[in-house]
């Protein structure tokens, strides 16, 4: 009887092992991520505790209750004398009672902490919903003149809203034009710049931990925050989690197909209707279905192709005809485009009921409606994007729904950076001193009508190797092709000029709004003034402070994750890096 009794107390102080275990290491996780996001330091402490009610240390649990049993079957091993140490340490972590209020605590500890000294939102506070249509150029939306009905739904809202007929995202690419959107800040700043290496296994820079992102400013506040990413940019181990209670990762966990928009507005809503209704809160959502390669479900497809051709964008085709391997016909790039418009209009025929009914049964809420850049259809001889920052990949659609906002269309250029500070200025929040963008409401009111300078960049750390930089005025756009980072792996020859080094264009979009004619040679006094705004604006960096920003993530890639990564364009040939 008394062997099984000890046997018992060994099971028991097992499990109390992994009680403890489990509830310590949250302790310990918490505590280093509040001190690595700088939450102290920003009065963003709470964080941390709410952090800590969230963590699951399943893994340092386990091997905390495998130790405690080996510890107690060791101790039973030795001739009847473990010591005093390990004979009170089984016989106290064995008790019943100890084992209950470890479980309670462990499990209800860090949960009721965190609800006890949650901070309140202000009255009134609104909710707040960002959609991002990946690579949604905004001459191919029906409310910015485009010809085919590609946004019937959106068009009908839009009229509702307030159009920004001349937003311009930070970048050509996913990365760092969200990491801008989360944080007010141009690319450079915020360090989210490089793009995946898939041979190497490298995932490319996250956010800089202590730039303040949305979700954390809005989650220290009181919002219920969520986001919902399709994309493989948009990711925890890229820092944007930071601040998020609920993260459905559908390009990693869910999988792509049900990141659709059908089912992640659908999903959207099902973790809306979750929550109380005096709680406001923050979604977040990034769809896919306009990211190349183009494929629109039924009734949508065949809408305007009737080409017969099987050709589709892909991140190979890409790749081939940036290295002049391959030529488009022009019935191929008919396609392409047709293509690309039917995904619009599934995106359409979703997105569309899905805010109206939000603004119908929320109308409290905040509705911002962007894309994160645009698509290139050979406008500058390339497919794609991420390769520069013509207009095309840049100008961006932009609507905005809020209580009280009067439609109307604003023409003056606003900047992707500038949504930040304004729905923080919605949500009676404070704009932090860091925020390089500005509010849009003096616009919105009428207060200010100016356009306001524009700042983009592209490029990364070996891979891509080429480096943009440009700054536009509204009327002057000036654009830099800079020098070369170190790289290795095939050239990414862009055009014949680009083996004679780097070189600047000036456009007048007023004039040449297809940025078709390079006025630097007549008209260098503007590309001087703008470079010079630039650099007094704190928004130019060398190419070489891209090499100085935080690689997080090395992890191996699977032959299946490099495979999906490749189609979207995430590819490379990093052999070298790889080897070290």
């Amino acid at each position: 009887m008394g062997n099984r009794i000890r046997k018992g107390r060994f099971v028991l102080a097992a499990i109390s092992g992994w009680a403890f275990t489990y509830l310590a290491v949250g302790g310990i996780e918490a505590w280093a991520e509040s001190a690595h996001q700088d939450w102290g330091v920003t009065g963003h402490g709470w964080l941390g505790l709410d952090f800590w009610s969230r963590v699951e240390p399943w893994k340092a649990a386990a091997c905390g209750g495998i130790l405690a049993l080996f510890l107690g079957w060791a101790g039973g091993k030795m001739d009847g004398n473990p010591g005093p140490m390990l004979r009170w340490g089984v016989s106290f972590f064995g008790r019943p009672w100890v084992l209950g209020l470890l479980l309670l605590t462990a499990h209800r500890l860090p949960s009721t902490v965190a609800n006890l000294t949650q901070p309140q939102p202000p009255p009134g506070a609104p909710n707040i919903v960002v959609v991002v249509v990946d690579s949604l150029r905004a001459d191919h939306c029906g409310f910015m003149g485009y010809s085919r009905p590609t946004t019937p739904g959106l068009d009908a809202l839009a009229e509702k809203g307030v159009v920004f007929e001349n937003a311009l995202s930070s970048s050509g690419w996913t990365k760092p034009a969200v990491g801008t959107l989360f944080t007010g800040l141009i690319p450079s700043n915020h360090g989210a710049v490089s793009r995946m290496s898939v041979i190497s296994g490298r995932h490319g820079a996250a956010l800089n931990p202590p730039a303040l992102t949305l979700p954390e400013i809005l989650r220290n506040r009181g919002w219920r925050t969520g986001v919902f990413s399709n994309n493989p940019n948009v990711l925890h181990k890229y820092g944007f989690t930071q601040g998020v209670e609920h993260f459905s990762n559908y390009w990693e966990v869910l999988g792509y197909e049900a990141g659709r928009a059908e089912s992640m507005t659908r999903d959207v809503l099902e973790w809306v209707g979750g929550l109380k209704e005096e709680e406001p809160f923050f979604a977040y959502l990034h769809l896919m279905d306009t990211h190349y390669p183009y494929f629109a479900p039924a009734p949508f497809a065949g809408t305007w192709d009737q080409s017969g051709l099987d050709l589709n964008v892909n991140g190979n085709l890409v790749e081939r005809q940036i290295l002049g391997e391959v030529e488009i016909s022009d019935a191929q790039l008919a396609r392409i485009v047709d293509l690309y418009d039917e995904s619009i209009l599934y995106s359409d025929a979703h997105l569309a009921p899905f805010i109206a009914g939000l603004l119908d049964s929320h109308p409290n809420t905040v509705v911002v409606l962007v894309a994160d850049h645009g698509e290139e259809f050979l406008e500058h001889g390339h497919l794609g994007h991420g390769h520069s920052l013509f207009q095309e990949l840049v100008h961006i659609p932009l609507v905005i729904w809020a209580p009280d906002l009067q439609p109307g269309r604003v023409n003056a250029q606003v900047r992707l950076m500038d949504i930040p500070p304004s729905l923080l200025e919605w949500a009676a929040a404070p704009i932090p001193a860091s925020m390089q963008g500005k509010a849009l409401q003096p616009l919105t009111r009428g207060e200010e009508s100016g356009p306001r300078p524009a700042p983009m960049e592209t490029g990364g750390d070996q891979q891509p190797q080429w480096h943009w930089r440009a700054l536009s005025d509204g009327v002057w756009k000036w654009i830099a092709r800079e020098a070369d980072l170190p790289h290795s792996g095939p050239e990414m020859i862009l055009s014949e000029r680009e083996m004679a080094g780097p070189y600047s264009l000036l456009f007048n979009l007023d004039s040449d709004a297809e940025e078709g004619i390079d006025l630097l040679p007549s008209e260098s006094g503007h590309a001087l003034r703008l470079k010079d705004l630039m650099a007094d604006s704190d928004w130019y960096f060398p190419p070489s402070h891209v090499l100085t920003l935080a690689i997080r993530s090395r992890d191996s890639i699977s032959e299946e994750e490099a495979a999906r990564l490749a189609a979207l364009g995430y590819a490379g040939d990093d052999k070298e890096e790889a080897d070290g």
